[in-house]
């Protein structure tokens, strides 16, 4: 008797285990479906580690020792140029703030978005730069 409840609870567990298996596998689909069906996100051509060098460090801030992180937001264009630049979460300091800016409109180039026809579309990059005078 023990044998048969013990094999029930474990074909209750495989066809629970089945099931969850099988919606994770839809919700995976689901998922991959939406992001073809929605295009893609602008892609960086270079490295983002290095639009901003440190001879890019404004002299300003060197002199100060200013340093910081600055989060940026850009707005890519259709033809993968920066449109536009935010700053999501500041260094702290306005001169690094606006550096970081300068440096990624000036430098900055991506493969464009595109909408689920394969067009090239307006989009969003954010990424960070770390402002830190080298030893």
């Amino acid at each position: 008797m023990l044998n048969h409840i013990a094999l029930i609870l474990l074909l209750v567990a495989n066809t629970q285990a089945s099931s969850s298996e099988e919606q994770s596998a839809s919700n995976n689909e689901t998922s991959q479906e939406q992001e073809v069906a929605e295009g893609t996100k602008p892609i960086p051509t270079t490295n983002p580690n290095r639009w901003a060098t440190p001879s890019d460090y404004p002299l300003k801030a060197l002199r100060r020792e200013l340093q910081g992180t600055t989060t940026y937001l850009v707005t890519i264009s259709n033809k993968g140029r920066v449109e536009n630049c935010d700053i999501t979460k500041s260094s702290g300091h306005e001169i690094l703030d606006k550096a970081t800016c300068k440096v990624v409109k000036r430098k900055a180039r991506f493969i464009p978005a595109t909408d689920a026809n394969g067009t090239a579309v307006e989009g969003k990059y954010s990424d960070s730069v770390d402002w830190y005078i080298p030893n």
